[in-house]
């Protein structure tokens, strides 16, 4: 762990810390900002470390952390604009195709056609964009 990485953990525990001492009632809710500062920590943290030290939930936490990946948009996590691109298609069943889509955050999306002609797909992929 770098001296930043461990400033930002020790920051973010200070924040905890504050919103706890001020907040309206023992069992308040955590405000959205604190959450989304405890998810970002988990990309040079392990939830367990992370939740142990800003006195969290770990399943919570996890829950939180799968929330926003589902949440982020694909173009934010890698920093680029996409275009859909011709990929040629080679099937044993030209009546079954499935189409796989991999984020570098590893979520995966599956999208498996029935009958589908290459132009519907074209169509589908076309009015996602």
């Amino acid at each position: 762990m770098t001296g930043r990485d461990f400033d930002e953990l020790i920051a973010a525990q200070r924040a905890f810390a504050t919103w706890r001492a001020s907040r309206p009632h023992p069992r308040a809710a955590i405000p959205q900002e604190l959450w989304g500062l405890a998810v970002g920590l988990l990309d040079r943290h392990s939830v367990t470390k992370v939740a142990k030290r800003l006195g969290l939930n770990p399943t919570h936490l996890n829950r939180r952390k799968t929330e926003s990946a589902l949440n982020t948009p694909l173009n934010e996590d890698v920093g680029t604009e996409f275009a859909f691109v011709s990929v040629p298609v080679v099937a044993a069943n030209p009546t079954a195709v499935s189409l796989r889509v991999e984020r570098p955050d590893g979520t995966k999306l599956i999208l498996e056609f029935q009958n589908a002609n290459l132009s519907d797909i074209a169509t589908f992929c076309a009015a996602i964009r």
